[in-house]
């Protein structure tokens, strides 16, 4: 693990104030579901991304391992990143190295990120900590945000006109809105692409668009750079 700062969940609850957090999709808490296997299963070999059904696999067993789901209740956490983590500190001889899994959920009720460390070798959640910060989108944020934006009467309006979805950026909130709501800003291009003709920020959180704004300028220019 490279990152400094590890601490054990329950001294997360003490120190840092930390909501505890719900499985998403819902399921029991405490024990694990009937769907979801006592033992991880991960065949991709080490330093290769782990398959579409084994991210879905360590995500439901993180966020339904005792660990967490004896604290997690009733709050919405989506899981944003799955990926592979070296173990620093399993280096003793004729002992083979542990594998790790790093999994970044976001949680909407609070508002805060968190990483839960997985070990796939023993199947155990390991460590728990915060994030500070805003964790970069997830395609399954994209997806959502840009169907959000298909929906909305203006946007759609330019989309039909072959107008282009550009970005999906984790922004900071817009005046006036919830602090702790998740933002991700867009621009929606010309067909050419030379210009931008909005740029709309979606609240994921609250499932809406939060603002849209004119934008004249070529997407050159708004870079600085000289025509």
């Amino acid at each position: 693990m490279k990152e400094p700062g590890f601490i054990n969940l329950k001294l997360l609850l003490v120190s840092v104030g930390f909501i505890a957090v719900a499985a998403f999709p819902r399921q029991s808490f405490g024990q694990p579901s009937p769907q979801q296997p006592s033992k991880l299963v991960v065949r991709t070999q080490v330093g290769m991304p782990f398959s579409a059904e084994e991210r879905s696999q360590i995500v439901a067993f993180t966020l339904n391992h005792p660990m967490v789901a004896s604290l997690a209740k009733g709050q919405q956490v989506k899981a944003l990143t799955v990926t592979s983590e070296p173990d620093e500190k399993q280096e003793r001889a004729g002992i083979p190295p542990r594998r790790l899994a790093s999994v970044v959920f976001f949680n909407y009720t609070s508002g805060q990120a968190f990483r839960a460390y997985v070990d796939l070798t023993n199947s155990e959640v390991v460590q728990v900590q915060p994030l500070a910060g805003r964790p970069p989108a997830s395609e399954e944020e994209l997806q959502e945000a840009r169907q959000i934006l298909q929906r909305h009467s203006q946007i759609k309006q330019l989309l039909d006109r072959q107008n282009v979805i550009e970005g999906g950026f984790i922004v900071d909130p817009p005046r006036g809105s919830v602090a702790k709501d998740r933002f991700i800003q867009f621009h929606i291009l010309s067909p050419d692409r030379q210009k931008i003709e909005q740029v709309v920020i979606v609240d994921l959180t609250a499932g809406q668009v939060a603002s849209t704004a004119n934008f004249g300028a070529t997407p050159s220019r708004r870079q600085g750079e000289k025509r």
